[in-house]
């Protein structure tokens, strides 16, 4: 801007201040101090407008906190804030903070479009259908949406909301839980032989598992004995506190209840020779406090294999945490034949 226009912004200034004198003071008798006024306030916005300085097609540069009463209006350009050469209506580099509601177009209830010029784009919707998310393959299809995940209903209180999820096909991968009992498909942690060996054992079951099953098919020992299962803890496996036993209705109604150590597959008629089967679950109760609680039951059969009797076990176990381990023993001697395999979900 010119020093002429300066001066000519100066002079209309002075010239308004005197009218505004005028107009507040007693001599005031006509319409002309007020011409005077608006004249120049159209000289001024004239010189503004037209002129070729900073303050009209370059940039207006603020360095310092300004008090502003009314709107601020700019009729061509772009805003930068933390940037010399905005490419957009508003162009910001740094962090915002909103006090209030975001709307676009003048309504809350419209979506918010973001995409990165990239083929994959979502919308941030608030609508009659509820709070959802749109998830687009291509920024071009802002119309339509290949997936979408739908809240609504739901009170004040935390966790009372519905969810919608509207796709194709869903894919998880990790674990999916329901009012804290895990939903996902079980997983087995091997089927192994126990032959040759006197222990066998199972672990990396996580914190999250609810259920846990041992399956023991057609074992046997070297010796005359019965077959112990136990549940492990980060602390090592639970060797006390067991309280189980099992019922035999088809061999003279045998029940024994005497099993602390573990659950007891017993064989009634004590062979070296006779076959253990049995299948075994570990369901989870909950927690009170520190202590954990499972559940214990099961079905299986003993003896040798043209007369097996059969067996329900029953029982209980409470720990200091969940259970990440489990093992087939034999009270005495070797297994001599049999597989056995865990699963959990």
């Amino acid at each position: 801007m010119s020093a002429s226009e300066i001066a000519n912004i100066y002079s209309s200034i002075n010239n308004i201040q005197l009218g505004l004198n005028e107009v507040t003071g007693n001599n005031f008798s006509n319409y002309n101090q007020l011409s005077r006024i608006v004249s120049q306030q159209a000289n001024i916005y004239n010189t503004l407008y037209y002129g070729t300085g900073n303050l009209t097609t370059g940039n207006l540069s603020v360095s310092a906190n300004a008090l502003i009463s009314g709107n601020l209006v700019i009729n061509n350009g772009n805003v930068g804030i933390g940037k010399t050469n905005p490419r957009y209506a508003f162009d910001m580099v740094g962090t915002a903070n909103i006090t209030g509601l975001f709307y676009h177009n003048g309504n809350q209830n419209q979506s918010i479009y973001l995409c990165n010029n990239n083929p994959y784009s979502f919308e941030l919707q608030a609508g009659d259908l509820g709070a959802y998310i749109d998830f687009h393959t291509s920024p071009s299809q802002i119309n339509d949406y290949d997936s979408r995940i739908i809240a609504t209903g739901g009170t004040s209180a935390t966790g009372q909301g519905n969810i919608t999820l509207q796709a194709q096909n869903v894919s998880i991968t990790g674990s999916l839980s329901t009012n804290g009992w895990n939903s996902s498909p079980a997983t087995h942690l091997g089927y192994q032989s126990l032959s040759g060996v006197s222990v066998r054992n199972w672990t990396g079951i996580p914190s999250w598992a609810n259920e846990t099953t041992i399956c023991v098919e057609n074992a046997s020992l070297t010796a005359s004995a019965n077959i112990t299962i136990q549940v492990g803890i980060s602390s090592g496996y639970i060797t006390t506190g067991y309280v189980c036993g099992f019922t035999s209705p088809l061999f003279s109604t045998t029940t024994y209840t005497g099993a602390t150590t573990g659950v007891t597959l017993w064989n009634p008629s004590g062979s070296a020779t006779d076959f253990f089967s049995a299948l075994l679950k570990f369901a989870y109760l909950g927690t009170n406090g520190t202590t954990h609680y499972y559940n214990i039951t099961g079905s299986g059969g003993a003896g040798p294999l043209a007369a097996v009797n059969l067996s329900l076990f029953w029982g209980r176990i409470s720990t200091s945490e969940k259970i990440n381990s489990i093992r087939v023993i034999g009270a005495s001697g070797t297994f001599d034949n049999g597989y056995a395999g865990v699963y959990y979900f």
